[in-house]
């Protein structure tokens, strides 16, 4: 399945090492939510949210990442237990879209997050 990771399971991000995704799944390609999220950061990792009128969002840059259904199951708990659902979306690589699988989390954007200006999350944590 495909899957978009736009945090801390990105290449250089601490639970990309300690979930082994690399070991576990196949790089595809760099790629951009077709539709704007609002990314705020949570210290060390960030959550993208539905957005509102208020905050519209941005488009999401990440990495799009083929995974074997076995190896999202520790992903899958992890997120889930963090307060994020799945769902589907379209993105966007250089090669064309493609459906991936992305975590939203559930809280609904406001000014008490630091908004993550650009959609881009640096997954060594610079953000924060």
């Amino acid at each position: 399945m495909l899957v978009l990771f736009y945090g801390s399971l990105k290449r250089g991000g601490y639970n990309h090492y300690r979930l082994n995704v690399s070991q576990s799944g196949m790089f595809v390609a760099n790629a951009v939510t077709r539709e704007p999220y609002f990314m705020a950061s949570f210290g060390s990792y960030p959550a993208v949210m539905v957005p509102t009128k208020e905050f519209p969002g941005e488009l999401i840059h990440g990495e799009l990442w083929e995974m074997p259904a076995e190896a999202m199951e520790p992903i899958r708990r992890m997120e889930i237990g963090a307060g994020y659902e799945e769902k589907s979306i379209m993105v966007e690589t250089k090669e064309g879209s493609n459906t991936a699988l992305v975590y939203i989390h559930k809280g609904v954007p406001s000014s008490t997050y630091k908004e993550v200006v650009g959609g881009l999350w640096d997954a060594t944590g610079k953000n924060n």
